[in-house]
């Protein structure tokens, strides 16, 4: 039985894109294929054949939501392999597990060509249980966080003097940690007063963040994948909290791995 886990990467052999491939996409959607270049349609299919070609006998699953965007045209004789991030694991019902994942189509230079996200539901019987403190952004690992923060004398010591709420937000789902002189006094989707701040980024930002192999918050805000909403005065005040906050979520991370 898998196990899926935040994180976890797969990635498929390379395949040549050639003429007779997009001959064939367009008898089969009737569609028009000139200069060797694919209509934007065939990046999807490209991926779901690579996916297949790697994991032939891979577990039946259904897709409950996707998204998908397109990067550049995809032409002959690129070569491309399928990149797969784990993003978030959850229980679902009727025995089922939801996966989140992000997929991306890049070229031998490391180029993403195409990329998307999902949602896809697994039988349990392959996927195994989810463990709830996990799901990044969600109740129950905003709990886990809060508990791992109270044992940490570095971030009792940074807010002692502190009042107020930090919200983190993680692709659709936000949780807020309402802080009261070095103590985290609630964890919720909304509290009565709101967020100071938010720092918010994508599922797919947030697991490498987490899951690297040091902590790169601070590089990745100055790239712009993360975004700050509210106080940015308290943002900036607040970058050693941010820091030790991050620290412990990578543990809490870390810590559901070896479950």
């Amino acid at each position: 039985m898998e196990r899926f886990r935040i994180g976890q990467r797969f990635t498929s052999a390379s395949r040549s894109v050639t003429r007779e491939d997009l001959a064939t996409f367009a008898r089969w959607g009737g569609l028009r294929v000139s200069d060797g270049v694919a209509p934007e349609a065939f990046g999807v299919i490209l991926a779901a054949e690579l996916e297949r070609s790697e994991d032939p006998g891979g577990p039946p699953y259904r897709v409950l939501e996707s998204s998908w965007s397109y990067r550049r045209p995809i032409r002959v004789g690129d070569e491309l392999r399928l990149e797969v991030t784990i993003t978030g694991c959850d229980s679902a019902d009727a025995g089922e597990r939801v996966i989140n994942r992000h997929l991306a189509l890049v070229a031998d230079g490391g180029e993403q060509v195409q990329a998307g996200t999902d949602r896809i539901a697994i039988s349990a019987g392959h996927s195994g249980a989810p463990d709830p403190r996990s799901v990044i952004g969600s109740l129950d690992w905003a709990a886990a966080l809060a508990e791992l923060l109270s044992r940490d004398a570095r971030f009792r010591s940074a807010t002692d003097q502190w009042d107020g709420t930090i919200g983190l937000r993680c692709g659709d789902r936000e949780v807020q940690l309402r802080i009261y002189r070095g103590r985290v006094i609630e964890t919720a989707r909304r509290t009565p007063l709101g967020a100071t701040f938010t720092v918010a980024a994508s599922e797919l930002t947030w697991t490498e963040l987490l899951t690297s192999q040091r902590d790169d918050f601070m590089r990745l805000a100055m790239r712009g994948q993360f975004s700050v909403i509210g106080n940015g005065y308290e943002y900036l005040r607040l970058t050693k909290v941010l820091s030790v906050l991050v620290d412990n979520a990578r543990l809490l991370t870390e810590e559901g791995e070896h479950r």
